[in-house]
């Protein structure tokens, strides 16, 4: 029912039957038609000219072109400052005592740094 209301009232569009539908419903938007003309939506008899032209100016634009492009995976680079971070880890590794030893002067230090702030 609704498209064939959409195409009596674009019918200077001259729109394939599987578009008529779409392109309706984004006229009946962009011209504003349900609050302007809300006793004109599905009527039939009598559509007023003004409406039935906003409807007809109002067109979707479609983009440019799908362009077909190659894409060839590069190494990424993430500067020196993950290379240096990724040497230490790895330094920490070999040595597990050290690693211990860091782990606990974080965790002090994370509850001295709360006991400092909430004296």
């Amino acid at each position: 029912m609704m498209d064939e209301w959409f195409a009596t009232v674009l019918k200077g569009k001259n729109l394939p039957p599987d578009r008529i539908a779409t392109e309706g419903r984004v006229a009946l938007l962009l011209c504003d038609g349900p609050q302007k003309w809300p006793y004109a939506f599905l009527d039939s008899r009598t559509v007023p000219d003004e409406f039935a032209t906003a409807m007809r100016a109002s067109e979707i634009e479609v983009g440019p072109d799908m362009a077909v492009s190659s894409m060839v995976p590069r190494e990424i680079d993430l500067g020196p400052i993950t290379e240096a971070a990724g040497e230490t880890l790895e330094r920490i590794e070999k040595w597990p005592v050290l690693r211990l030893a860091m782990l606990w002067a974080l965790f002090l230090g994370a509850l001295f740094g709360i006991f400092y702030v909430t004296r």
